[in-house]
Parts: C-alpha cells; sequence; structure tokens
C-alpha cells in the first residue's frame, strides 16, 4: 500500500471520527488543556484499527518529524484564526478567518502525511492480536504518559465509546 493511500485512509477515518457526536469537543479539551495534538491522537485511534501499538520511541519519533511543523506552522494558524474569533468580529473579518481555517486544515492535512512517513506503518511498533478499543486505550495512555500529561478518563471513555 502506498504512503499516499495510507494518507487518504487516515484523512477519512480522522474527518469521519472527528465529525461524530462530541469528539470535537473531547479532542479539542485535550488540545487546549492538556497540550495535546488533536492529529496525534485520531493517529493513535487510526493505527489501533491497524491492530498497532505504539511504543514511546514511536512518540519520540512522531515529535522529531512533526513537532517543528506544529509550533511553527499548525500553531500560529490556529492563534491567528482564534484572535480574530474572540477579538475581530464582523463581516470582513469572518473572510479572513475562514481563509486561515482553510490554510489551518490544509496544514493538518500535510501533518497527517508526516504522520504517515514517520517509517512503514508496518513496522511502526508492535502489531497486538487485541480488540482494536484496548489498542487505542493503550495508544491514548502511551501518548499521555510521552507529552507527560495524564488525560482524563472520561475524556478517553468519550473517544472509545465512539471508536
Amino acid at each position: 500500500m502506498t504512503d499516499q493511500s495510507l494518507q487518504d485512509q487516515f484523512w477519512i477515518f480522522s474527518c469521519a471520527f472527528y465529525d461524530k457526536d462530541g469528539i470535537k469537543e473531547v479532542c479539542l479539551e485535550l488540545q487546549d488543556t492538556y497540550n495535546a495534538d488533536v492529529n496525534i491522537i485520531l493517529f493513535c485511534l487510526w493505527l489501533a484499527k491497524q491492530n498497532i501499538i505504539l511504543s514511546p520511541e514511536d512518540f519520540q519519533q512522531i515529535d522529531q518529524k512533526t513537532s517543528h511543523w506544529r509550533t511553527q506552522i499548525i500553531h500560529p494558524l490556529r492563534q491567528a484564526r482564534r484572535q480574530i474569533q474572540d477579538h475581530h468580529q464582523n463581516e470582513q473579518t469572518a473572510e479572513i478567518r475562514k481563509g486561515i481555517l482553510e490554510n489551518e486544515l490544509a496544514a493538518e492535512k500535510f501533518m497527517q502525511s508526516l504522520l504517515i512517513g514517520t517509517q512503514d506503518i508496518k513496522n511502526l511498533s508492535k502489531n497486538m492480536e487485541a480488540p482494536e478499543r484496548e489498542i487505542a486505550r493503550k495508544n491514548l495512555e502511551s501518548y499521555g504518559g510521552y507529552i507527560e500529561e495524564f488525560f482524563p478518563s472520561d475524556a478517553i471513555r468519550s473517544l472509545l465509546e465512539k471508536f
């Protein structure tokens, strides 16, 4: 399977999952309160569908591949969009905000290509013979541990209920 095919599958999964009732709110809470990256959360879940569990070394590699893009491109776009939303509400700035949002989404999609490109997905870490939800829970908990933020159990439960 090509990287492009995997990128497309990951993007489709991400959009569909994020659109489920309550998921956006949980993801944004983890992002804003616990410094989690929504794309990495979605990657944890998508990989669980492939029966792949992530190790601490995998998270280190993921962080090395994506941190510059996340901090130098995505975060400033998000900050600009939110500043306009919070402080400059009028018809003219709504168009600017919309353009920034489109660029932010394009940047998020590119970050997903970086995640897919971390290395061969089949060799990313251990393939587990376990239920997908259990792998997803382990991946999310490992990610929280990697960023030194332990996600609330109700947030993980909410994600897994829709998984």
